[in-house]
């Protein structure tokens, strides 16, 4: 099993999430291009990459045993994990967001319908079908903002100063296991997001105890 330093980590950072800034501006392309299903499959992919990016920045307020890093590696490595951090991330940190938080699921099987030709009930399903501009224009408006808002945060940073962020994470008290996994991974991504804001290590810890009680469970 690969074990990554603070540098590698924040490596990792910075390449993901410039690597969904090159994914979301294609799909802009493809959508005026009026290539909907194509736009929707590589802002998936880009989503998938915010995900990630966040995934590796929370990482280190998590304890750093064999378990943690099975955990990470693991999610590394699902699509629908990276995807679900990132819609639910963009559904937190928008203010004005009453319903209920985006379904990493149902937009995974979206961004399969928009890429694959399939028979199903009876009938031919084709990419050109599964993907409206409704829909399309929706996603786009979920994840854009939070890349934006991710990348104003990343700019006051460089990977060195990062590491060594990540450094002060992983010797905080502030964001130790609970003993219950969801819980701990809900509360270290609450946690990240609230010293990204600029709140100190008491405060968001603080967040991240309120917060969790409105994750999914």
């Amino acid at each position: 099993m690969q074990l990554l330093s603070n540098e590698q980590l924040a490596e990792l950072a910075f390449a993901a999430l410039a690597n969904a800034r090159r994914l979301y501006d294609d799909a802009l392309l493809l959508r005026e291009a009026g290539r909907a299903p194509s736009a929707f499959v590589l802002l998936g992919l880009a989503a998938d990459e915010l995900g990630k990016h966040m995934l590796v920045v929370a990482f280190p307020t998590r304890g750093n045993s064999d378990e943690q890093w099975r955990k990470f590696w693991r999610r590394m490595n699902s699509h629908e994990e990276k995807l679900g951090n990132a819609l639910l991330a963009a559904w937190l940190l928008d203010p004005f967001q009453l319903g209920d938080p985006p379904d990493r699921s149902a937009f995974h099987k979206q961004r399969l319908s928009a890429t694959y030709v399939d028979f199903r009930n009876a009938g031919l399903q084709e990419p050109d079908t599964a993907i409206n501009r409704v829909a399309l224009d929706s996603a786009f408006g979920s994840i854009g903002p939070h890349l934006a808002y991710c990348e104003r945060i990343l700019s006051r940073t460089d990977p060195a100063a990062l590491a060594t962020s990540m450094q002060r994470a992983r010797e905080s008290q502030a964001a130790r296991s609970d003993g219950n996994d969801a819980n701990d991974r809900y509360s270290s991504l609450a946690f990240a997001m609230a010293v990204a804001y600029g709140a100190n290590e008491d405060e968001a810890a603080h967040f991240a105890s309120v917060m969790v009680d409105h994750f999914p469970r």
